[in-house]
């Protein structure tokens, strides 16, 4: 359930923590005592989220085809990998992450007192090894410190390759994204530090106090970003941009340059006829055709995308498509035409294999249920 809300709530942090994952599925792998029930409760975990999360991802990478994400996305990330000097010091700036690490024109030092903890953790580690001492310590140490320079790895254009892999089914535009994953470690690994300087408080505050102020100290020019704001809050209230700035959930063969909000709603492709808007919502519009010829092609001005359909009259229509738009071909005389958004074959498989999967869950949890009820009931409380 915890893989598969991952998976909800954010695809490209899931695929982010990948590589963490499998090391820590390797440390608890080498830790269990029956390696074949914990691969198997695995392989049944990751079988169960792809089910639960079908409904998001199956539709998606299905029809990902019909847009122009690949196009426009899917190599973006060549141009933003980091130098890893700028890992250790780096300019502060106000701006944007510019193609060539050169142009930068923000910090992506990962800071003194993150430095520290990985050397002191580093240290630490080679310590516990020629002392052959607190092997679960060294272990842990050991996933952190490979999470850590895994993240670092990825973050400069060495990890392409991995991108690369990705691509087909998430796209991760800013490599540098993976310094998320690595600072995590860095807190960790932090922790561990101070948990193994005993059960002396003094030494224990003193370390954490000192590790704050570094910290405070190297990201002091945090509290000036707001007062170096190139937009005011009105400007961005007023603004009717989104977040997809670059157009990548556009359909193929649509040129968002060769529309604006004044086009017509409705375009005589070919033959002679006259429209009337009747109806017009996000997923339905609707439209009195008037045709003088034997037929007459008309466009409208919704992007076409796998779901919509037509009818003429009530009776199913041949949907086409024409530069991107939905078009339908209406025969001689007056006629009602309506065209509306709804599930496809697709998208009904990915919900009732999701379906199917919660309903496998709930069935799951109340036979634990039940079953530990019987084995531990429940003591009654004696009168007085």
């Amino acid at each position: 359930l915890a893989a598969a809300c991952l998976v909800l709530s954010h695809v490209m942090i899931a695929a982010l923590l990948i590589i963490p994952v499998a090391l820590w599925w390797a440390h608890l792998w080498r830790e269990t005592g029956d390696r074949r029930r914990f691969a198997m409760a695995s392989i049944h975990a990751g079988v169960l989220t792809l089910l639960l999360t079908a409904y998001y991802w199956l539709p998606a990478a299905v029809e990902k085809p019909y847009t122009q994400f690949s196009a426009r996305v899917g190599d973006y990330y060549a141009d933003h990998f980091l130098g890893f000097s700028q890992l250790v010091r780096s300019p502060w700036g106000f701006g944007f992450d510019l193609p060539g690490a050169a142009y930068d024109q923000m910090s992506f030092e990962l800071g003194d007192a993150q430095w520290v903890v990985v050397l002191a953790s580093a240290g630490l580690l080679a310590l516990r090894v020629w002392r052959r001492s607190e092997r679960d310590t060294r272990r842990l140490l050991g996933v952190l410190l490979g999470t850590f320079a895994a993240s670092v790895y990825f973050a400069l254009p060495q990890g392409g390759w991995l991108y690369s892999l990705l691509r087909h089914a998430v796209v991760v535009d800013l490599p540098w994204k993976w310094l998320s994953v690595g600072v995590f470690c860095i807190a960790t690994l932090a922790a561990i530090g101070l948990a193994g300087l005993g059960r002396t408080p003094r030494r224990q505050w003193g370390a954490a106090m000192l590790l704050v102020a570094m910290a405070v100290h190297g990201n002091r020019n945090y509290v000036r970003v707001g007062g170096r704001d190139e937009a005011s809050d009105v400007a961005y209230w007023a603004s009717d941009s989104t977040s997809n700035d670059y157009g990548e959930y556009t359909p193929v063969g649509f040129d968002p340059d060769a529309c604006s909000a004044g086009d017509a709603a409705f375009v005589t492709i070919t033959g002679e006829s006259a429209t009337d808007l009747i109806e017009r919502r996000s997923n339905a519009v609707r439209f009195v055709a008037d045709v003088g010829s034997n037929t007459a092609t008309i466009a409208a001005r919704v992007l076409w995308y796998p779901g919509w359909r037509a009818d003429i009259d009530d009776a199913p229509a041949l949907l086409e498509r024409y530069a991107g738009r939905i078009a339908v071909t209406v025969p001689r005389g007056r006629h009602v035409v309506s065209l509306a958004f709804g599930e496809t074959s697709v998208r009904r498989s990915a919900d009732a294999l999701s379906f199917a999967a919660l309903l496998y869950v709930a069935l799951a949890l109340g036979r634990y249920t039940w079953r530990r009820r019987r084995l531990f009931p429940a003591r009654r409380r004696s009168p007085g």
